[in-house]
């Protein structure tokens, strides 16, 4: 995926309201699993997609995301197998390994090694990318098929499966008099228990598989050996083969359909030429006699060779328009095909070998027995080949950014067909609009009514703006116009939207602007209010301070007055009590003077009066007691 797509997809799950926020996350998520098993560095580009895929992104009636539809097709194998200098196999490999060499358990139970010590990854010498940490891109990929909800058996499956593609690679095989092969000694005896292993395979069942491959001949199954070499030159053809459907759907939905719609909707219109590559694709597809029908049958014969078939080739398409067939020299190893974008020269050795790589039922069988349960869930794909290719546009060929060659992408452009689409736009009529579209957008620039026909209306629009006939014509359904028409009307539909909408803002304005008069007025008034009810009730307030003030003043005058009198009263009080007082004291004392002496006279008559009662005690208490009383 390019990185443009990744800013689509996190664009659109940044602008919802995040209610499926899971099903954006695993969107986002799988991009991270496509990359790691999809893309990798090449010399122009160090993420490159190495395959095609469409994601089509699905929303609800409230435009929420509810799910992902993800095709992908034509991956690129024979990277797996060799890369060239300063390029990467894919980034998967990498990362797996990065993640053991700092994970000792990971490397334990994928059995995995340095990545120095494979061939499938050690070919080119360059190993990292640029700003990225593979180890760490090993723990995303992870946490990716967790979201993604991968059951854990099968993600271990995966990592088997990628380590022991990897020691595949470093499999040898001998050459046994140059009509088989055999597995080395060392590898029988340390790799091959490995694969085993981590595939869940029998050993001998593997080791069939890997030297034979197997043909049925009038229901006999034949197991012939494989020859240790092999030459890859028929991936390219397929690749341009691929490319040339491309320009041909390019022809087909892009300038095909545009006359067809115009004869369906009866518009007159020239011919429309454009750069047609049938002829090359029948050369190559179109049954009876084309190259891929003459290299199948050459594939059945038993005595068939790469010889054979680029002779018969070029026997049967000597004549051909699109059909090179070069330097005699050259002519038992090559030919070439004119293609649209350019001639191509293709080196015809190993084009059965490869056309004949079909995965064998044995392997299948094998796969079907395997102990690995992603291994054996794979046989479920036994009858699903398909291949379809998708292209983008690289803005430079020095992998950097903010870097854009013109000429770069102007040939991307050319061979893309882009320029011959722009071109046909702009001969035809590149703007189709609904009649009734038409009337509801354009329809404001003149008066109409609505009891008349659209087409009618639509006719009276071009009319009354006087536009060019020739620019413009009225179909059953549609109306057709070149830009020379749409921009006008489209400038025109602007100014009149943008003087509506400055009547709208005029009055808009003056209501904002009475409306804030109005609000500022009535506060105004309520400040006044407030302001004077504030003055009036400061200077109450003074007034009553001022009052309170004097009324202090008087009530301490006339307090102190009161109190010096009460003083003065209270001091005639007190001299009259204390008067008073020394009168009652001196009485009392004259009291206690009298009383003391009352007390001495009397207690020296009772001393008398003992003294006489003693005396006369004898006489009688008679006498005494009278004697007493007489006294007393």
């Amino acid at each position: 995926m390019t990185e443009s797509t990744k800013f689509i997809l996190q664009y659109l799950c940044s602008v919802t309201n995040h209610v499926s926020f899971w099903v954006e996350q695993q969107i986002l998520e799988a991009n991270t699993i496509l990359e790691a098993f999809g893309n990798a560095k090449t010399v122009r580009n160090d993420n490159s997609s190495r395959f095609g895929k469409f994601m089509q992104v699905c929303f609800d009636e409230s435009s929420q995301i509810k799910g992902c539809i993800i095709q992908d097709y034509l991956l690129e194998q024979s990277r797996i197998t060799f890369q060239s200098a300063n390029e990467r196999n894919y980034h998967v490999f990498y990362q797996l390994v990065a993640g053991a060499a700092a994970s000792p358990e990971i490397r334990d139970q994928f059995c995995l090694q340095s990545k120095e010590s494979y061939c499938y990854i050690n070919q080119s010498g360059c190993y990292t990318l640029n700003n990225v940490n593979d180890a760490n891109m090993f723990d995303r990929l992870r946490l990716a098929m967790n979201v993604l909800s991968i059951p854990a058996q099968m993600v271990d499956g995966i990592f088997s499966v990628l380590s022991a593609i990897l020691l595949l690679g470093n499999m040898k095989f001998e050459d046994i008099e140059g009509e088989k092969s055999d597995l080395t000694s060392s590898d029988k005896e340390d790799i091959l228990p490995t694969l085993c292993n981590l595939l869940g395979f029998d050993s001998e069942k593997l080791t069939e598989a890997l030297l034979f491959r197997q043909i049925q001949v009038r229901g006999t199954v034949t197991s012939i050996p494989f020859k240790s070499q092999e030459v890859n030159s028929f991936e390219q053809l397929c690749i341009n083969y691929t490319n040339e459907k491309l320009h041909r759907f390019f022809n087909h939905y892009v300038f095909a359909l545009e006359q067809e719609t115009y004869k369906e909707e009866d518009i007159s219109f020239s011919h429309i030429t454009f750069t047609d590559n049938t002829p090359c694709l029948e050369l190559l597809e179109k049954s009876p006699r084309c190259i891929f029908k003459i290299l199948d049958e050459e594939c059945r014969f038993p005595q068939g060779s790469d010889k054979s078939y680029l002779l018969k080739q070029h026997e049967a398409f000597e004549s051909h328009p699109n059909y090179i067939k070069g330097d005699r020299r050259m002519w038992e190893k090559e030919f070439g095909i004119d293609h649209y974008a350019g001639a191509v020269t293709y080196t015809a050795q190993g084009f059965l070998d490869k056309n004949k790589d079909t995965q064998q039922d044995q392997l299948f069988e094998l796969m079907y027995s395997s102990t690995n349960i992603f291994v054996e869930d794979l046989t479920r794909f036994q009858l699903f080949y398909w291949y379809r290719y998708v292209r983008c546009l690289k803005p430079n060929g020095k992998k950097q950014a903010n870097l854009y060659e013109k000429d770069e992408v102007l040939t991307q452009l050319k061979y893309s067909g882009m320029l011959d689409i722009i071109r046909i736009k702009r001969e035809g009529y590149p703007v189709h609009v609904a009649h009734e579209a038409f009337v509801e957008k354009y329809g404001c620039l003149i008066k109409t009514s609505d009891d008349i026909e659209p087409r009618t209306q639509i006719i009276n629009i071009f009319t009354d703006l006087k536009l060019p006939k020739t620019e413009w014509q009225v179909g059953k359904t549609k109306v057709f116009m070149r830009n020379s028409v749409f921009e006008p009307l489209e400038e025109r539909r602007h100014l009149f939207l943008c003087g509506k909408a400055i009547i709208i803002q005029k009055i808009w304005r003056g209501y904002v602007c009475k409306r804030d008069y109005q609000n500022k007025r009535e506060a105004v008034i309520i400040l006044q209010n407030n302001f004077r009810a504030c003055r009036y009730r400061i200077i109450f307030k003074r007034k009553r301070k001022a009052a309170i003030l004097l009324q202090a003043y008087i009530r301490g005058f006339l307090a102190r007055r009161l109190a010096a009198k009460l003083k003065e009263q209270k001091r005639l009080e007190e001299e009259r009590l204390r008067k008073e007082q020394m009168e009652r004291e001196r009485q009392e004392r004259l009291a206690r003077e009298k009383e003391a002496a009352d007390n001495e006279i009397i207690d020296e008559s009772l001393q008398y009066v003992f003294i006489y009662a003693l005396s006369v005690y004898a006489k009688g208490t008679f006498y005494i007691q009278e004697y007493v009383n007489r006294l007393l």
